[in-house]
């Protein structure tokens, strides 16, 4: 038995390979239904953020108890439509590329921001400008689950 070299391997010709051209690709349904489902999504995450955004701007001119429960019940239905329509915010775990295991853990760090900013708003000493800070944070990281 004799092994063929690198070399000398024979490939078909071109015309012969038109089958998995990419145009072919474009055309299929699998590709069709793949592409509806990764738009679909950002019609609903546009309005739940700007229902974030709004509440932001009511909890920052009037910082009490009420605007706070309204600003993190935007943030909770924005974080429960992201998680339930995305693999990676279930804690998936990936290797990058040096071989080490990274961890998503972006919702964590959106309860942890969430926390801080509800013992702002109960000391009732907090500066608008640190509000405004918090409040930025949280939507930073509303968009990294975003995009």
């Amino acid at each position: 038995m004799r092994i063929k070299g690198v070399g000398q391997e024979v490939h078909p010709p071109l015309g012969e390979r038109s089958e998995f051209a990419p145009e072919s690709l474009h055309q299929s349904n699998f590709h069709q239904i793949l592409k509806d489902a990764g738009e679909r999504p950002a019609a609903g995450w546009d309005q739940l953020l700007s229902q974030v955004d709004k509440a932001a701007k009511k909890l920052v001119t009037q910082p009490s108890m009420e605007t706070l429960r309204s600003y993190r019940a935007a943030v909770r239905d924005f974080l429960k439509e992201a998680i339930s329509g995305s693999y990676r915010m279930k804690g998936e775990s990936r290797w990058d590329r040096r071989g080490n295991r990274r961890i998503f853990c972006v919702v964590q760090k959106v309860n942890q921001a969430l926390e801080e900013l509800t013992a702002a708003v109960l000391q009732k000493n907090a500066k608008p400008m640190e509000l405004m800070a918090k409040v930025d944070e949280i939507r930073g990281l509303l968009v990294d689950l975003y995009f």
